[in-house]
């Protein structure tokens, strides 16, 4: 069983908090994402961790029998 973290960061895991919310207005939605993404990019670079393993959105599971 192989376990994969997706996601980015903490930012990203926050706007899929509130994405809910933003769905309303779709270019705002995609503005903030876009902020969103960044923001994780600059935090990673001063950070040895994948933040994805930190922050995950969700888990995907893999299993072969």
């Amino acid at each position: 069983v192989k376990v994969k973290s997706l996601g980015f960061g903490p930012f990203t895991a926050s706007y899929s908090l509130l994405f809910p919310y933003l769905r309303y207005l779709p270019f705002f939605s995609q503005l903030c994402l876009l902020l969103a993404y960044i923001l994780d990019s600059v935090i990673q670079i001063f950070v040895k961790t994948d933040l994805k393993e930190i922050f995950p959105v969700g888990y995907f599971f893999i299993a072969k029998k």
